[in-house]
């Protein structure tokens, strides 16, 4: 996801290891040198893609109640 300033409070700083969400099994992935986080979400989490709802609410989940 292409960012060109921070967005609900992100730093603009390289993450150590990308994470991405999926409906299948978590796992980890070696690209190279790089490691990458394949990781199980509910349904619901990644329906609204890159948009900014479906940021908004990914952080909202992850804040919790």
């Amino acid at each position: 996801m292409a960012c060109s300033g921070p967005a609900l409070g992100q730093t603009l700083q390289v993450p150590i290891r990308e994470v991405y969400l999926t409906s299948g099994q978590t796992r980890k992935l070696k690209l190279g040198q790089s490691e990458v986080l394949v990781k199980h979400a509910p349904r619901w989490m990644p329906a609204l893609g890159a948009r900014p709802a479906g940021a908004t609410v990914r952080a909202l989940a992850w804040i919790g109640p």
